[in-house]
């Protein structure tokens, strides 16, 4: 009978304890998880005196700053908008592989006609610089992790003296990008252009459109090049694309203007140059899309030597046709298709696709495992 009473008291005892501590308990594991979800998330509090609108000096220092026990939802969205906070534009310096033909039209065509692309010591001196036009959108940094990842790469594998150069259509150069760009452990240029409003685009029915995009960018990408003076290889290289790091070693091939194939292009598999066997110079172009143009070849379809942007200072004009961008460029580089390099094993190789980094739209607020909102940031 005694120890029917105390088995009753006991499980009595036992049932109030539960009662009175579970929601203690159930309290701290709430506010632990919420701490620790908060320490995940830094937010970043800008330099005093900064506007958010205003590049930040080079080297500026910020301060960090500290959640309190309550989630501040002004504080995570000031977080994501300091990624798009501006800095100054950065250009690194490269040391000169092989020595600068200069400025003389005489000493580049010298160097362009002797120089022995055969061999590798030659072409693994040569820069490659790798023009990216780039804008905000949903997909921006997706593409330019997925291209980095591609650079870094290559650069291990393929060839060491990649040049990145990131134009941004916009006022300034924003911090994300910046903060990319010195993750990637690449030499680079990080600038920013906006492109002009209110230019349209010819077509063979009128002016149209809000103008060719990317032409203010690639056209202070070239300026960029030529200040830098080291001789290389331009190839301009949209954030969006695929490219395999075989491309990279081809590159360095290119005497003049180096030409190769690009898949998906055109809305066809692939648009590429024929090579005639007996003589391994391009003869005709194979593309979806002619229109009249002299090399139908998409941008990510050639690339051309340093020596030729000193010796014509070639740019892209707003005013050619609709799709003439490319053509109207190579026409001011060479005469004809025998000044024309097959590159990719005669142009029978693709190593560069035009892909689109699709991505359906997400809701503004989501929830995170341990049910927290967490609230709608800029990719």
């Amino acid at each position: 009978m005694m120890c029917r009473n105390f088995s009753l008291k006991s499980l009595l005892l036992t049932c109030f304890l539960t009662a009175l501590l579970n929601p203690i308990v159930w309290n701290y594991q709430e506010t632990s998880t919420l701490k620790r979800y908060q320490r995940n998330l830094r937010v970043v509090v800008s330099a005093k005196g900064a506007n958010a609108d205003q590049p930040i000096s080079e080297g500026g220092s910020r301060e960090q700053g500290e959640f309190s026990d309550g989630l501040k939802e002004d504080a995570v969205r000031d977080s994501t908008s300091r990624a798009l906070d501006g800095v100054h534009p950065h250009i690194t310096t490269v040391a000169a592989g092989v020595p600068n033909p200069g400025r003389s039209e005489n000493a580049t065509m010298d160097w362009l006609v002797e120089s022995d692309l055969d061999d590798i010591a030659v072409r693994s001196r040569r820069v490659i610089y790798f023009v990216s036009p780039t804008y905000k959108r949903t997909s921006q940094m997706v593409d330019l992790n997925r291209l980095q990842q591609t650079l870094k790469l290559a650069s291990i594998m393929n060839h060491e003296r990649i040049y990145w150069i990131i134009v941004e259509d916009s006022p300034w150069c924003t911090k994300r990008v910046r903060d990319l760009l010195e993750s990637s452990g690449l030499d680079y240029a990080h600038e920013a252009v906006l492109t002009p409003k209110g230019v349209p685009v010819l077509t063979s029915k009128g002016a149209k459109g809000a103008g060719h995009r990317g032409v203010a960018q690639r056209n202070l990408a070239l300026r960029i090049i030529s200040s830098i003076g080291a001789e290389g290889v331009v190839y301009f290289g949209d954030d969006d694309n695929a490219y395999n790091t075989q491309l990279f070693s081809e590159l360095p091939y290119t005497r003049k203007v180096g030409i190769l194939p690009v898949g998906f292009a055109a809305l066809h598999t692939y648009e590429r140059c024929e090579v005639s066997p007996a003589t391994g110079r391009v003869i005709r172009f194979i593309s979806g899309w002619e229109d009249n143009r002299k090399y139908p070849i998409d941008m990510g379809g050639f690339a051309f030597s340093t020596a030729l942007l000193h010796m014509y200072k070639p740019t892209f004009r707003n005013s050619s046709y609709a799709g003439h961008l490319e053509t109207n460029f190579i026409e001011l580089l060479v005469s004809g298709y025998d000044e024309l390099t097959p590159l990719a094993a005669n142009c029978t190789k693709v190593l560069v696709w035009h892909v689109k980094t699709y991505i359906k739209e997400a809701k503004d607020i989501t929830n995170d495992a341990a049910g927290f909102p967490i609230l709608s940031r800029q990719t």
